[in-house]
């Protein structure tokens, strides 16, 4: 499993993918949106199976809700953090922020 790092480097925020043995996956990423694309692209061009999905995006996300008639259809949430049903679909957090010792280190000196 992927993990995502914030980091900050020559005055600029990063964020990139490292593997389970802290190995950095990704190029430097400059937002966190890049970083979910990435991802996406990862696990798309990693996997061997057959793949049935057409778009590479999650047709249910938040951002794409469907709206009849004034009326917004949620679709359902019973999968805690998911959007979706693959891994691609997963909500992107943070799980290492280097760039919080960086900064207090350039505010001290």
């Amino acid at each position: 499993m992927l993990k995502l790092v914030k980091d900050f480097h020559n005055y600029q925020f990063v964020y990139y993918w490292i593997d389970n043995q802290r190995k950095k996956v990704s190029p430097s990423l400059p937002t966190k949106q890049y970083a979910t694309e990435w991802l996406i692209h990862y696990h798309f061009e990693t996997y061997s199976g057959r793949e049935r999905r057409r778009r590479m995006l999650d047709r249910r996300s938040e951002s794409q809700k469907i709206n009849l008639r004034g009326v917004q259809i949620f679709f359902s949430k019973r999968k805690g953090l998911t959007k979706g049903r693959r891994r691609s679909d997963l909500n992107v957090e943070v799980d290492f922020d280097l760039s919080k010792k960086k900064l207090n280190k350039l505010r001290s000196a």
